[in-house]
C-alpha cells in the first residue's frame, strides 16, 4: 500500500515537473518595443548557418510570437537592417544561448540585464547608453560600445575579453586589470587621465587620440602591432624602449619634452613622431625603423641616433 502511494506521489511529482517545463518554455517573450518586435518576427535579423548573415527570423512557428523555446534557440541576431529605429532591448534577456548580439546604430538608452555564459560578442555602438551591467555576462571577448555616453564601465568580470572599442564616451578612468588577454583597445576621444596597462602584455593594438591623459607605460608589452597617441596632454612616456613596432607607430601633439626609444624594432614600421611642440630631445640609440617622421617638432635639438637604422624625414 505505501510504495502504491510512493509511486503515484512521484508519478505525479513528474507530471507537475513537466507540466511546468513545458509551460515555461511556450511562455512569450515580452518585448515592448514594436520595431525589434517585427525584427525578430519578420526579418532576417538571426544567423542560423553560422556565417554570420541573417539568413530567418526567430519565429520559428510563424504565430507572429517568441517563445522561450524559440528564443533559446537562436545563437546570433544582427539587427544593422533597422538601425536608428529601436529604442529598447527589453526582451533580449531571454535568448540566453545567443553567442554574438549586434545592435549598433540605434536609440537605445538601456541594456538589459542579462545572464548568460554563450554570449562572446556584443556590439552597441552609436547608441544612446549612460550605463550598462555586464557582470553577467563573464565569457565575452569581443565589445564594442563606441559612441555612447558611457561615464564609467566595469569590465572585472570580462576575463576573457580580447577586443575592446569605446571610443567617443565619458569615461576618465577604467580598470584593465583583469582583461588580460586583451589585445585590440580604443580610447579615442574620452577625457580618460588614467591608464594602467601593467597586466595588459598581450596588448597589441592601442588608440589613444584624444584623451587627457598626462602620463603612459608601456613596460609590459615587448611587442606591439600600432600605437597612436594624438592631441593628448601626455608628459611623461614610458616603456617604448626594446619595444618591437610591426606596423604604426604614432605620437603627435603631446606635450613630451623627450622621447626614450632605445633598441626598439621597428624595421617594417612606420614612425611619426609629429607636432610636439614642447619635444627638445629623442633618444633612438639601436633602433631600426623602416620611415622616422619628425616632422614639426619646433623645439626639436637633441636626436641620440647612434646605430640607426632608418629614413628619417624632418
Amino acid at each position: 500500500m505505501f510504495k502504491s502511494l510512493q509511486l503515484k506521489g512521484n508519478y505525479t511529482l513528474l507530471l507537475v515537473s513537466l507540466f511546468f517545463s513545458i509551460n515555461v518554455y511556450s511562455q512569450i517573450v515580452n518585448i515592448p518595443d514594436p520595431v525589434l518586435k517585427n525584427a525578430l518576427t519578420t526579418r532576417n535579423v538571426v544567423d542560423t548557418t553560422n556565417n554570420n548573415i541573417g539568413d530567418s527570423n526567430a519565429d520559428l512557428n510563424g504565430d507572429g510570437e517568441i517563445q522561450i523555446s524559440e528564443a533559446l534557440q537562436v545563437r546570433m541576431i544582427d539587427l544593422g537592417i533597422v538601425s536608428n529605429t529601436i529604442n529598447s532591448l527589453q526582451g533580449i534577456e531571454a535568448f540566453q544561448n545567443m553567442e554574438a548580439f549586434y545592435a549598433s546604430y540605434n536609440q537605445i538608452s538601456s541594456f538589459p540585464i542579462m545572464n548568460s555564459t554563450s554570449l562572446t560578442e556584443l556590439r552597441l555602438s552609436s547608441n544612446n547608453l549612460t550605463s550598462i551591467d555586464l557582470s553577467m555576462l563573464p565569457n565575452l571577448s569581443y565589445l564594442d560600445l563606441e559612441y555612447n555616453n558611457l561615464s564609467s564601465l566595469n569590465l572585472l568580470s570580462q576575463t576573457s575579453l580580447t577586443e575592446l572599442y569605446l571610443s567617443s564616451n565619458s569615461l576618465t578612468n577604467l580598470d584593465l586589470t583583469n582583461n588580460i588577454s586583451l589585445t585590440n583597445l580604443k580610447l579615442d576621444s574620452n577625457p580618460i587621465t588614467t591608464l594602467d596597462l601593467s597586466t595588459n602584455t598581450l596588448l597589441s593594438e592601442l588608440f589613444l587620440m584624444h584623451t587627457q591623459l598626462t602620463s603612459l607605460d608601456l613596460s609590459a608589452q615587448n611587442s606591439m602591432f600600432e600605437v597612436w597617441i594624438d592631441n593628448t596632454p601626455l608628459n611623461s612616456l614610458t616603456g617604448l624602449s626594446n619595444l618591437t613596432i610591426s606596423s604604426n607607430l604614432v605620437i603627435s601633439s603631446t606635450n613630451l619634452t623627450s622621447i626614450q626609444m632605445n633598441n626598439v624594432d621597428a624595421s617594417s614600421a612606420l614612425v611619426d613622431i609629429f607636432y610636439n611642440n614642447q619635444l627638445t630631445s629623442i633618444d633612438i640609440v639601436d633602433t631600426k625603423v623602416l620611415y622616422f617622421n619628425l616632422s614639426s617638432n619646433n623645439s626639436l635639438n637633441t636626436l641620440n641616433q647612434n646605430n640607426l637604422t632608418v629614413k628619417i624625414s624632418t
